[in-house]
């Protein structure tokens, strides 16, 4: 039997998860912020596609950025995760496809036709504000630190006295019983048991 006894060393997931969330609700907030600023006083009109790929606008409300933000929080947890467990160096991969898709939804929100440029800044601000909240907080839970390189070291070494144990008691079980057991046989000399001369065998 083959036992794999070197793993890559991961983040915690619950580590990543509950720094994304935290910075799913920081961003979240700082857009309901933004968007009640930009209604109430700059006073600018906020129109967004009533669906993906959709010529129709509509006036933004609190609820669409609220859930537009924590869908992109719960994407990037996810995204989060699966990096931390199928790449190397996920923190790197975590800023590079971050500020990617980032970048790209600026660019969109930019380039939204019929609308003026303060509205197209102030709504590029929302993928701002959930790019720069989300994306850096999620690259600083995937760092592999000092207290992830020791639990991945005592995990190894537990994975290890398990395995030598297990070969040990193994061997064990196999080796020969001893003379001492109830499976000898004792061999005797029959000699001793035939009658001597003169001896009556009827007796």
């Amino acid at each position: 039997m083959t036992t794999k006894l070197v793993k890559q060393v991961t983040p915690p997931l619950r580590r990543v998860a509950l720094t994304g969330a935290l910075a799913t609700a920081a961003a979240t907030a700082f857009n309901y912020g933004w968007l009640w600023l930009t209604q109430h006083k700059l006073k600018i009109t906020l129109n967004i596609p009533k669906s993906m790929g959709s010529d129709v606008y509509v006036p933004a409300e609190q609820w669409q950025i609220t859930l537009a933000t924590v869908m992109a929080g719960l994407v990037g947890i996810l995204g989060a995760l699966a990096l931390a467990k199928l790449v190397i160096a996920p923190r790197i991969w975590c800023l590079a496809v971050g500020f990617g898709i980032g970048l790209a939804s600026l660019y969109g929100a930019l380039t939204l036709p019929n609308q003026t440029v303060t509205a197209q800044i102030s709504l590029a601000m929302f993928h701002a504000i959930a790019t720069v909240c989300i994306v850096p907080a999620l690259a600083w839970a995937l760092e592999i630190r000092h207290h992830d390189l020791a639990q991945a070291d005592l995990r190894y070494h537990e994975h290890l006295d398990a395995v030598t144990t297990f070969q040990a008691e193994s061997s064990e079980s196999k080796e020969p019983l001893s003379s001492g057991s109830l499976n000898d046989t004792l061999i005797l000399d029959p000699t001793e048991y035939l009658p001597t001369e003169g001896e009556d065998t009827a007796s």
